[in-house]
């Protein structure tokens, strides 16, 4: 299992889901972003379900290219 953080920016209007465990994660995010929640899973396409599920939206698909 993995540790997974989702935070959140108004500046850009934009959710960051990141590993907890990430050195970087922070160069990734605007300055204003805060920390939503934080939430266990197996794998990144679970903690993206969860994501889904927490703020209230559609069943996560995975994007498939063909």
């Amino acid at each position: 299992m993995k540790t997974y953080e989702l935070w959140h920016s108004i500046a850009c209007s934009c959710y960051t889901l990141v590993e907890a465990e990430r050195d970087d994660k922070h160069e990734t995010m605007e300055d204003d972003a805060k920390l939503l929640v934080s939430f266990e899973a197996e794998d990144y396409e679970s903690a993206m379900a969860m994501k889904h599920d927490y703020l209230g939206w559609e069943p996560y698909r995975r994007l498939t290219v063909e």
